[in-house]
C-alpha cells in the first residue's frame, strides 16, 4: 500500500511538472487572436488552472504519466507547423 501511495505521488509530481512547464511556455507565446483567429480561441478565461485541469485529468481517467508527455510532444510538433495554434494565457 505504501508502494502505491508512492507511485500516485510520484505520477502528480510528475503531472505537476508538466503543467508547470505548459503554463511557461503559454505564458512565453504571443495573443495571436486578433491576427489569426482559431476555433480554439476564447474570449473568457477559463476559471480552472492548467495545474488544476492537468491533475484533474491525472486523477479521473486512467491516463498514464507517459500520456501527457505525448501530449506535450504532440502540441510543440502542433506549435511548429501550425504556429496560429499556441497556448496562452489571454482570455
Amino acid at each position: 500500500m505504501c508502494q502505491a501511495a508512492s507511485s500516485d505521488e510520484t505520477k502528480g509530481h510528475l503531472i505537476l511538472s508538466h503543467a508547470n512547464v505548459l503554463r511557461w511556455i503559454a505564458s512565453q507565446n504571443r495573443d495571436m487572436r486578433h491576427e489569426l483567429p482559431t476555433v480554439f480561441d476564447s474570449s473568457v478565461t477559463p476559471s480552472m488552472s492548467i495545474r488544476d485541469y492537468m491533475l484533474r485529468l491525472g486523477r479521473y481517467t486512467s491516463f498514464d504519466v507517459t500520456m501527457f508527455e505525448i501530449a506535450m510532444i504532440y502540441l510543440r510538433k502542433l506549435a511548429s507547423v501550425a504556429p496560429e495554434v499556441c497556448i496562452t494565457l489571454s482570455p
